[in-house]
């Protein structure tokens, strides 16, 4: 694991370290399911994500309808740079919580855009995304990490770890 990718992670962990113990201590409002949303309510979300294509970390952004308690869609950006490239990936997913004992697990399936820009070049695809992840609610914050494919003509793979908060 090369330094810059670490330096991420740990920093992204003393973001989200104090924002999990203010979630876990401020007033309980009315239950929450520890891994359900509430039904119509808007989630949005920041995190780090990995390319093991391209070995490095870059940040994803998703902001997220939750059409029932299960069922979330929304368009999810993620922004990655190496040098002078630079690639842009785009997606709008659709993911199913199916709640066990402690965490929230769900698949995730969508369509993916994604645009490598160089030097010289630019390259850009369409193609499909399918993945899965696990998250845990703590009030109204809930964190997560998951694991995405993109299959096309610029196929990759994501480790994405990250914070969201949801909005009623």
């Amino acid at each position: 694991m090369n330094h810059y990718f670490k330096l991420h992670y740990l920093l992204l962990f003393l973001l989200i370290s104090p924002l999990t113990l203010l979630a876990q201590n401020s007033e309980k409002e009315d239950y929450q399911h520890h891994c359900f949303f509430d039904h119509q309510s808007v989630s949005i979300g920041i995190g780090a994500e990995y390319s093991t294509v391209f070995d490095i970390t870059g940040i994803n952004a998703k902001v997220y309808y939750n059409l029932g308690e299960k069922f979330s869609l929304g368009p999810e950006f993620s922004y990655f740079q190496k040098g002078e490239e630079q690639i842009f990936d785009y997606n709008l997913v659709v993911l199913h919580i199916f709640e066990t004992k402690w965490v929230g697990l769900f698949p995730l399936i969508g369509g993916n855009y994604t645009q490598e820009k160089g030097d010289s070049e630019t390259k850009s695809a369409f193609g499909a995304v399918v993945g899965a992840g696990i998250h845990r609610n703590f009030n109204r914050f809930t964190i997560a990490i998951e694991y995405s494919r993109v299959f096309g003509e610029l196929p990759d793979e994501f480790v994405t770890f990250g914070v969201m908060f949801n909005i009623r």
